[in-house]
């Protein structure tokens, strides 16, 4: 099977890989607390902490240690936004358009002009919409705005 975006191996993530003996050495890599996160002081890349040999997520191994098997295409998703927390109350499984859902209702998606790439401001759009709607050409009203085709 090939790798899956979201499963590092492209198969079923079950708790029964891990020994008691790797168990413990995962538990001592989290740093846990009574409120809030549970962090992940381990190695690990872009904020995610990883373990073992296979370079697993930490908190998708955390899910599987105290909730169940995670499949191909399931994603684990933070429910506190916080990539290195490993709290399993925090966990939450998913697929893509849940942790794209996520992104949006929370706010981490630039839309709009405040995307990096944008070229036009909220004001300009509507400027160009209300020359168009009132019968100028798309190719007229484009040389207002230099850098910007018809498209």
């Amino acid at each position: 099977m090939t790798a899956k975006k979201g499963c590092l191996s492209g198969k079923l993530l079950t708790a029964d890989v891990y020994s008691e003996q790797r168990r413990a050495r995962f538990w001592s890599y989290v740093q846990r607390s009574d409120v809030g996160c549970w962090l992940w002081i381990g190695s690990g890349t872009h904020g995610y902490g990883l373990f073992g040999v296979e370079h697993h997520r930490a908190h998708r191994i955390a899910y599987v240690l105290c909730v169940g098997p995670i499949y191909p295409n399931e994603i684990i998703r933070h429910s506190c936004d916080n990539p290195a927390c490993v709290r399993p109350d925090h966990l939450l499984k998913g697929d893509a358009k849940d942790n794209k859902q996520d992104a949006l209702t929370r706010g981490r998606v630039a839309l709009g002009e405040s995307h990096g790439r944008a070229k036009l401001t909220s004001a300009n759009v509507a400027t160009i919409r209300r020359r168009h709607a009132a019968g100028e050409t798309l190719k007229a009203i484009s040389t207002d705005f230099p850098g910007i085709d018809r498209s």
